[in-house]
């Protein structure tokens, strides 16, 4: 059983774990090297705010990026986000609450994956799962939701791996002050797609009979790895395949919902953010292998 475990709003989680008073106040992390904002509190998130906003003349001339999103002045910001509280990157203490995080996740002693300071990912080994529910109350915790799923199709293993993601997570919190977000599943990868869906401050599981539905549903650009720029080149490939071929498209669903009029059109004007795994895997594996490797 797999555990991702990611910090919510990691960045702006230490600062407010510092300085208390900024709970429930719009906060900007900024980077120093003109590049913009790279953390955002919810409360700065729905005024409008993204990352890469704040960004001066000099950044928005050097990255392309925050040229194609139209990034903002911190001047603008400031007024599209009034009482807005910009803070400068603390990069040592990030990377000492990232070690602490670590430290309060070893006290269970099962192996722990750092991938970067704000995500840790628990390879949990839950055999003696009876004894586990012997010292907890059974049932998932009111923290944890399962994809498309009931919690008659868990498997004991699995509902053992969400109890103790809700242990850790309540440690985090007590500790340091932070809330985490967890995937629980059978693979690394399936775990890694669930964390997102499980903010703020909660836990999605999926289970056995519903991981393979799951990850054909995942958008390609949403894949480790696929999020940048070779995630568009490569999708914009596959969505010329696809409509070249007259293949159906298949929305996400909870990418549908946002989809505008014409993306539905796909034939005409296939959208790159929209195509899932499922959808690839209508081609050849040959296909694919080229259509990646290019």
């Amino acid at each position: 059983v797999v555990l991702h475990i990611d910090i919510d709003g990691f960045y702006v989680g230490v600062e407010r774990a510092d300085q208390p008073h900024l709970q429930n106040l719009p906060v900007a992390v900024m980077q120093s090297n003109a590049g913009g904002f790279v953390a955002l509190s919810e409360e700065a998130k729905a005024a409008g705010l993204r990352k890469g906003d704040g960004v001066g003349d000099r950044g928005r001339a050097a990255i392309a990026h925050l040229r194609e999103m139209g990034s903002i002045s911190l001047a603008e910001a400031n007024a599209k986000c009034p009482g807005l509280i910009v803070l400068p990157m603390r990069v040592e203490r990030y990377r000492q609450a990232g070690a602490a995080v670590l430290e309060v996740l070893n006290a269970w002693g099962a192996p722990v994956e750092k991938t970067s300071y704000d995500v840790v990912r628990n390879a949990v080994h839950v055999g003696d799962a009876e004894g586990f529910f012997a010292q907890h109350s059974q049932g998932l915790p009111m923290s944890a939701r399962i994809w498309q799923g009931c919690e008659e199709d868990v498997s004991p293993d699995l509902e053992a791996g969400v109890r103790l993601a809700e242990e850790m997570r309540r440690a985090i919190r007590c500790k340091l002050g932070l809330t985490a977000s967890v995937g629980v599943a059978r693979s690394k990868i399936a775990a890694r797609m669930m964390s997102p869906l499980a903010k703020p401050d909660g836990i999605l599981l999926v289970t056995d009979t519903e991981a393979d539905a799951f990850m054909l549903s995942r958008p390609i650009r949403s894949l480790p790895g696929f999020q940048q720029q070779r995630g568009k080149e490569v999708c914009t490939k596959l969505a010329r395949l696809l409509s070249s071929r007259g293949a159906a498209i298949n929305l996400a669903s909870d990418v549908a919902s946002h989809a505008d009029d014409h993306v539905a059109s796909h034939l005409e004007a296939p959208s790159v953010d929209v195509l899932t795994v499922g959808d690839a895997a209508q081609l050849s594996a040959a296909v694919l292998v080229r259509c990646v490797g290019e």
